[in-house]
């Protein structure tokens, strides 16, 4: 959080001070970037740039505090997401040969397969394959973006209670599909204990 520097970035941002929309940017992007990875992992950057540049055509609207700033930039980056949503809708997808398509298969121990191959940003877009769209919304907004509780409840229109419910259990969800026996389970592993 930039705390007490809020206010002179802001400021800055502004007056068109470039220092000042640097230091917003290097404080919230990597929430946005993380939070758009878990929707749309393949979009994810050029969705980030609209709202970027969606923030600089309206920062001279905005007024609060930090907090404020962070649900402010949440509603644009939902909405970006939105209209991203109904343009892949739009698009129509390329079919490919079966002959052509590769095959997927793993081979090797699974927990070193995940461990080794999963960083920060896949884990991010696996939660949005995981959880229904709602909790995985939820999670990413409370985990990723740092939103509390009655931000996400506003942004989302749903309670505050419906959103610490739908977060524990997507959370719950991702501990359980991440356990050990679940990656080995799932990788066709006849393992049924682990020592």
């Amino acid at each position: 959080m930039l705390g007490d520097d809020f206010d002179a970035a802001l400021a800055g941002a502004r007056a068109g001070e470039e220092w000042g929309f640097a230091a917003l940017y290097r404080e919230f992007a990597p929430a946005v970037l993380g939070f758009l990875r878990g929707r749309i992992p393949s979009d994810a950057e050029d969705v980030a740039s609209t709202v970027w540049l969606d923030v600089a055509r309206s920062l001279c609207r905005f007024e609060g505090d930090e907090p404020g700033f962070r649900a402010w930039l949440f509603t644009i980056v939902r909405r970006r997401l939105l209209n991203e949503f109904r343009r892949q809708r739009r698009v129509r997808a390329e079919l490919h040969d079966p002959a052509t398509m590769p095959a997927a298969f793993a081979s090797g121990d699974p927990e070193t397969i995940v461990l080794a191959e999963i960083g920060a940003a896949d884990a991010i877009a696996l939660i949005g394959q995981v959880l229904p769209d709602l909790q995985a919304n939820v999670v990413l907004l409370r985990v990723v973006a740092e939103l509390p509780v009655p931000d996400i409840a506003e942004l989302l229109g749903l309670t505050p209670g419906h959103v610490r419910v739908l977060s524990h259990r997507g959370l719950r969800t991702l501990a359980e599909h991440f356990s050990r026996p679940a990656v080995t389970r799932a990788a066709g592993s006849e393992i049924s204990e682990l020592p």
